[in-house]
């Protein structure tokens, strides 16, 4: 991962010894993000951007990214926000004021960091690799959970094996994540080993997903599907994806008439779960008992967005501004808005909400101008389709809102996919310039 030690040049010496260091503390931050117990991560992911961005600036390297501009905004707007807000209302237990906006500063020299540190194809691939084995050792584990625990706890999504990722929103995230890495190694795969091998890890991949009970990890998992597929369509004229989708549909078909014509409950079974979870849920009184009643939520978060729409309540004051409003004890769907979006727009303002909003089109678009017929392409679409799955994600869940368990390890784990995406980016424009 990092080349023999340079004689000589003072700068290129310390520069190849800041990115040895930088590489090491980042693959141990993204053990711990896995399989740690506790959340402290702060401390090591700062070391990380400092190792990379003195990498990066002692070895003349830019730190310069198409992300810039929303990036400096976002974190300018937040700490508007805290600073104006610092007085009204109280932030949730064991937060102090200003511990977001200086979390969002270390996330964002990580970021920085990281881009630097991961500029190369090679790094990039094991990168990949890495994210596989560790969500597939998760994905195990959620398998003997899940094949032994009882049906009840199956419904509450209790995996006590990991414990670390709190329950099925964060896991079946994790798993619609993981799913375009393989996927990617699908479209861009000439040899046939290549190509099985990656199937079947895809399909390992979605058997963890379906066995999650979680509405938007299906729906993550279906549009990212559909805009790999596309994209393979239209850059490369090839139908593999389309046609593994249509041999899977048929052959799902094929077992529910010889399943439902030997007297077997999968069609009724199934039937079942769709209808409690995308019908009953958007009934007049969605509860508990269909999902936490997202539209509900999502009433109460654009009431406090109507009330503060420019700098919003404050950073981790969401639900003490809910509290205030509209409940009189704790609701635990209360603690976030169930869209980070709107989360951000209630507690940072609209002009946050649109900024973030900003950074995401930016990205994909950058993103999708640079898929080519290239290792370095095939990186760059298996990290774009893990970021599209984080984004449709974040239309129904807020994972990084203070209060939930593991809110920081979610959060450092998507600015490393945002970072391996930009530095596939740069990746890119370097093979294209050859």
């Amino acid at each position: 991962m990092t080349q023999m030690l340079p004689r000589g040049d003072w700068r290129a010496r310390s520069a190849w010894v800041a990115d040895a260091v930088g590489v090491v503390l980042l693959a141990y931050l993204l053990w711990r993000v896995f399989f740690g117990v506790d959340e402290s991560f702060d401390g090591l992911g700062g070391a990380v951007g400092i190792a990379g961005i003195t990498s990066a600036s002692l070895g003349r390297r830019t730190l310069r990214t198409a992300l810039d501009m929303p990036i400096v905004l976002y974190l300018a707007l937040v700490v508007l926000s805290t600073a104006v807000n610092a007085g009204r209302l109280p932030p949730l237990l064991n937060v102090t004021v200003w511990q977001p906006a200086l979390q969002l500063g270390i996330l964002m020299a990580f970021f920085y960091g990281a881009v630097s540190l991961l500029r190369t194809p090679a790094r990039l691939g094991l990168l990949t690799v890495a994210l596989v084995v560790a969500i597939s050792v998760i994905g195990v584990e959620a398998a003997y959970d899940y094949l032994t625990l009882s049906v009840a706890w199956r419904r509450i999504g209790h995996y006590p094996s990991l414990a670390q990722w709190s329950g099925y929103p964060q896991l079946g995230m994790l798993f619609a994540v993981a799913l375009p890495l393989p996927l990617a190694a699908v479209m861009y795969g000439r040899r046939r080993p290549v190509i099985v091998g990656s199937l079947v890890v895809a399909a390992a991949f979605l058997l963890d997903l379906l066995a999650v009970n979680s509405r938007v990890t299906y729906v993550a998992a279906g549009a990212t599907y559909l805009a790999l597929a596309l994209l393979e369509i239209v850059k490369f004229r090839r139908f593999r994806l389309l046609g593994i989708a249509v041999i899977t549909v048929l052959c799902v078909a094929v077992y529910i008439q010889i399943d439902t014509a030997m007297g077997g409950s999968f069609k009724y079974r199934w039937q079942t779960r769709l209808y409690l979870q995308y019908i009953a849920a958007s009934g007049p009184e969605p509860g508990i008992s269909t999902g936490f009643g997202r539209f509900v939520t999502w009433r109460h978060a654009a009431g406090l967005i109507r009330d503060s729409p420019w700098l919003g309540v404050g950073p981790a004051k969401y639900f003490a501004a809910v509290q205030r409003k509209y409940v009189d004890s704790w609701q635990g769907e209360d603690i976030h808005a169930h869209n980070t979006f709107l989360h951000v727009a209630a507690e940072t303002g609209i002009p946050s909400a649109l900024v973030l909003l900003t950074m995401w089109a930016l990205l994909f678009k950058r993103l999708a101008s640079a898929v080519a017929r290239s290792q370095t392409g095939m990186l760059t679409i298996g990290f774009a389709g893990a970021l599209i799955a984080f984004f449709v994600c974040s239309w129904s869940d807020h994972f990084t809102a203070y209060g939930l368990a593991p809110r920081n390890r979610i959060a450092f784990l998507s600015w490393t996919l945002l970072a391996a995406a930009v530095a596939a980016l740069r990746a890119s424009r370097a093979v294209a310039r050859v």
